[in-house]
């Protein structure tokens, strides 16, 4: 927690309270349900490190240990399963120091804070000996269209699902972006102020890919979740 605090920043809001009110890039008591879950459901059988990756725009965490049994991925995010613990000694004392609520329920519990702290939910995967997961922090605003920051655009930067921004200018955003450095298609997202990856980004990024704009960084691991993209050396 520690490595995290001192590699996340922190905003300081003025409100109308004599207190400011203070406000970390992620919501902290999520982070640290994370972390309890590494130390109480790690393998520790396993000669792999659990690690703690701090980037501008997520952090990613990884431990070693499959799901047991029949638990899946998206078992585990509903909260409504029963609880396989690997380690209960450790568990139990968790649980006597109230570092644990109930058994189970930590996952749901990160994403509910994530979605009502105004970020993107979590990835949970499952990889190869353990499990990883991503985190992702609010978009850093970038004037894409080149005014002034002082005057407004003419169209709200969410528009409705009903009314989609032509492909044109989409892609235009997605080129200003990756021009100062690749990105991940869920970091694209993020910074232009998506909730999730809309399909239309991914025709786009598609789009791109094909007529050999942008390139991935990782040819031989097209569904790897370290997967970013960039502009190739024509742009």
């Amino acid at each position: 927690m520690d490595f995290m605090v001192k590699h996340t920043n922190k905003a300081y809001i003025i409100t109308g309270n004599p207190r400011r009110e203070e406000r970390w890039d992620y919501p902290m008591d999520a982070l640290r349900e994370i972390v309890i879950n590494m130390i109480v459901h790690r393998d520790y059988r396993s000669a792999n490190d659990s690690t703690i990756k701090v980037f501008d725009d997520r952090i990613e965490f990884f431990n070693p240990g499959n799901l047991l049994d029949d638990l899946t991925v998206e078992k585990i995010k509903t909260g409504h399963y029963k609880s396989h613990l690997r380690n209960k000694q450790v568990a139990t004392i968790f649980k006597e120091l109230e570092l644990i609520e109930k058994y189970g329920s930590g996952v749901r519990r990160v994403i509910d804070s994530f979605v009502a702290y105004g970020l993107p939910e979590p990835e949970f995967e499952a990889t190869q000996g353990g499990m990883a997961v991503t985190v992702f922090k609010a978009p850093v605003e970038i004037n894409i269209g080149g005014q002034p920051e002082s005057q407004p655009e003419s169209q709200p930067e969410s528009q409705p699902e009903s009314q989609p921004e032509s492909g044109q200018a989409l892609e235009a955003k997605v080129l200003r972006l990756l021009s100062t450095a690749p990105m991940s298609k869920r970091g694209i997202s993020a910074a232009l102020g998506q909730k999730s990856v809309s399909g239309q980004l991914n025709k786009v990024i598609r789009k791109l890919v094909a007529g050999g704009s942008i390139e991935v960084t990782l040819p031989d691991k097209m569904n790897s979740r370290l997967q970013q993209y960039r502009l190739t050396a024509q742009r």
